[in-house]
């Protein structure tokens, strides 16, 4: 379903709807499934669309957020990390400080926000 989702954002050139779908497909992949090289894939897909519309901050920390737990799932602690700080530094420079994006980072990497 996610997949097909894609696809029509795909095709309707909808960029920022398609790395939104990417990153779930990472979260779904990786971390539900636990089949990590389909999750890099779809990490490779964000990363590369949210280049092409000039960035997108809070995209960004979702899928950061999913590679670090997509790593702790795997064990890889010292990859998580780096990901979820990664994810706060974007969420402490781009959101406010009690939006809901930043409480889940601070949740997944047991860092405070300061």
């Amino acid at each position: 379903m996610l997949e097909e989702a894609l696809w029509e954002a795909e095709a309707s050139r909808s960029d920022e709807a398609k790395a939104e779908i990417a990153s779930f497909l990472l979260e779904t992949a990786g971390v539900t499934e636990g089949r990590a090289a389909e999750a890099e894939r779809w990490s490779r897909l964000t990363e590369a669309t949210l280049r092409r519309i000039g960035g997108h901050e809070r995209l960004s920390v979702w899928m950061k957020t999913n590679m670090g737990s997509m790593y702790d799932t795997m064990g890889k602690f010292q990859e998580s990390l780096e990901q979820h700080q990664q994810a706060l530094a974007i969420a402490t420079r781009a959101l406010r400080p009690d939006d809901p994006d930043i409480i889940r980072v601070n949740g997944k990497s047991g860092l405070g926000a300061e």
